[in-house]
């Protein structure tokens, strides 16, 4: 009886420990800013795609109470300010690179994996679109979000 309850339980903790180390499979998120189109066949595409980065948000201080303010502390204009912060509270600034600047300088197009309900009103409007890469052109967009009215909107380098 004792043999069996230790070799179940060998079972389980092996079975445990495979099913841990499993490796994960799933494609790593990237974002594309680019110019959405919709051709004859009605498919998605964006065209110029270039890769953003996320640049991280920096603040330089703020203005706002601390806990350790003293209850008659001097008005705040009695002291120096700080700068605030470069990026609204929780945004993330993109930066703009080429997709794939060591293979091919100038902007890709990718097909798009998308629902035509979801794209359809941002066609011809400069996109960041994150999602993953299924095949070398065909992207699958999770998030689309409008970065300007025209394609022609300049973007920062």
């Amino acid at each position: 009886m004792d043999r069996r309850v230790l070799t179940g339980l060998l079972a389980a903790v092996g079975f445990v420990t495979t099913a841990a180390a499993a490796p994960d499979h799933t494609p790593p998120q990237r974002t594309f800013v680019g110019c959405l189109t919709q051709t004859a066949t009605g498919t998605f595409r964006l065209e110029n795609a270039r890769l953003a980065t996320m640049t991280s948000r920096t603040s330089g201080g703020s203005n706002a109470a601390k806990s350790s303010t003293p209850v008659n502390a001097t008005a705040a204009a009695d002291r120096p300010r700080t700068a605030g912060a470069t990026t609204a509270k929780g945004s993330m600034p993109l930066r703009v690179a080429s997709a794939s600047s060591a293979v091919a300088p100038t902007p890709l197009t990718y097909l798009l994996e998308i629902a035509a309900a979801k794209a359809k009103p941002e066609v011809g409007h400069l996109v960041s679109l994150t999602g993953s890469l299924k095949t070398q052109r065909l992207f699958r967009v999770e998030v689309l979000r409008s970065i300007a009215a025209s394609c022609d909107a300049p973007l920062a380098r």
